[in-house]
């Protein structure tokens, strides 16, 4: 009887020599990453895709696994292997089979942030000519349903959705790759897609072209007013939307990340004398936290949707809408910056990185023995720009201060006073050389521009 395989040949076929790569590839990987060398993992993973780019798909998991680590640098050359790959493939597809650009969903199906981050990279990439066709992404019923249906007539702005099986789906996508997670926007600029949007403003600013793409439809305009005319609200009304992240919140918060989460469960109280201020003012604040939402206040021109089952077309109109964003930069705060709103934001991390319509306060960590700040310059040479997990600063001795109420109410007031270009808009002005060393094209809280001295 023939064998498929003679495992006396002295030489390996060339299908042997593919599944042993294929299998062997995270213990190779692993061996190299143990020396510790960037340079030499990332010669290690250019020679690897080179001859196998179609083996595309360990990249994502490993960009995830190195940013859980701090390795942000070897990170990014990861995410341009993947697109340089996906280029390899679609070259091939593109000229004999003139076949369409394909998209598989990547977290979209799962995540806010995802999918309004990608489906406006997309956008943007369309019209900047850096992509020349609109990519087809598929949807099937065994999908997770997405985060906000509502949001599907702006994601068909980006991709031609369609539906197809699991297994057509997985077939597809190979054919003709592109990746909407990731971006290689010139041979210097590649990364994350949640990046492109500060990385390459000023390059797309100098085309005419916004890094927030979208605009608000007729149908997500009337659902939204039709639902709010129920809670005292006018289209004509001047408000803030106010989001905060208080997911399985504890009982009690203090700034230790280590006894609980602070930075992703934050603490409501601390914001109702912001509540306070803006309402003074003559805004009204809307709150859109989740229904497991911890915060009680109750005052004229305060509206808590927080516990209001609620069409998705009114946090896409009210993030559109809003004199600006307030709170952490998760949730709404992406549907906000993608249609061009303002966004004050309070603990935020990744040191560096900053969209042009941002005005932040950095969550900021300390030395505990010495109990002074850490400056930009000492996140940059240790390796921590882009980092945005809080326990990679833990793992380096560092503990992160948690804004106090009275930081807070600051905030929202210079926030107010940015928009006016008044003063902590001209302090900025005189930090605009430092702040784009860290592609920081937003505003910054006065009392966090000393981090750049």
């Amino acid at each position: 009887m023939n064998k498929l395989f003679n495992i006396t040949e002295k030489e390996p076929t060339k299908f042997q020599k593919f599944l042993e790569a294929h299998e062997n590839f995270y213990e190779n990987f692993n061996k190299i990453f143990s020396h510790g060398n960037s340079e030499e993992i990332i010669a290690f993973l250019e020679n690897f895709y080179f001859d196998y780019p179609i083996l595309k798909n360990f990249l994502p998991p490993l960009y995830n696994q190195l940013l859980q680590y701090g390795i942000v640098g070897v990170a990014n050359e990861v995410a341009r292997l993947y697109v340089e790959a996906n280029l390899k493939i679609s070259e091939l597809s593109s000229s004999r089979y003139d076949a369409p650009l394909f998209c598989k969903p990547y977290r979209i199906e799962h995540s806010l942030m995802d999918m309004v981050q990608q489906a406006a990279f997309i956008k943007i990439a369309r019209e900047s000519e850096h992509i020349n066709q609109k990519p087809v992404i598929s949807f099937d019923s065994t999908s997770p349903p997405l985060p906000n249906t509502a949001f599907i007539p702006y994601l068909k702005d980006s991709f031609e959705v369609i539906k197809l099986d699991r297994k057509e789906r997985e077939s597809y996508t190979e054919i003709n790759p592109i990746s909407s997670f990731f971006y290689k926007f010139t041979d210097q600029k590649y990364g994350c897609a949640g990046d492109f949007f500060h990385d390459c403003h000023n390059d797309l600013a100098k085309k005419g072209i916004s890094s927030s793409p979208f605009k608000l439809k007729d149908i997500t305009i009337e659902k939204a007013l039709k639902f709010l005319k129920d809670f005292d609200f006018n289209s004509t009304d001047d408000f803030i939307l106010l989001y905060l992240n208080e997911h399985n919140r504890p009982s009690k918060i203090n700034s230790s990340l280590s006894d609980v989460n602070a930075f992703y469960n934050m603490d409501p109280s601390l914001y109702i004398d912001s509540i306070k201020y803006l309402l003074a003012r003559g805004l009204k604040v809307i709150f859109v936290g989740n229904e497991k939402s911890s915060l009680v206040f109750e005052s004229y021109g305060f509206i808590n949707l927080s516990l209001v089952k609620r069409p998705g077309e009114v946090d896409i109109f009210l993030s559109a809408k809003a004199k600006f964003y307030f709170g952490n930069p998760c949730g709404p705060y992406h549907l906000a910056s993608a249609f061009g709103t303002p966004c004050c934001l309070t603990h935020f991390i990744p040191y560096g990185g900053v969209r042009k319509n941002n005005f932040i306060k950095i969550l900021q960590f300390k030395y505990p023995k010495t109990d002074t700040f850490i400056t930009l310059k000492e996140v940059k040479d240790l390796g921590l720009l882009g980092v945005f997990d809080p326990h990679v600063y833990e793992m380096r001795g560092l503990k992160a201060v948690i804004p106090k109420q009275e930081e807070n109410v600051n905030l929202v007031s210079e926030m107010l006073e940015y928009l006016e270009e008044g003063a902590c808009f001209r302090a900025n002005q005189s930090y605009e050389n430092k702040k784009s060393n860290y592609n920081i094209v937003g505003g910054i809280f006065s009392d966090d521009l000393s981090l750049f001295d």
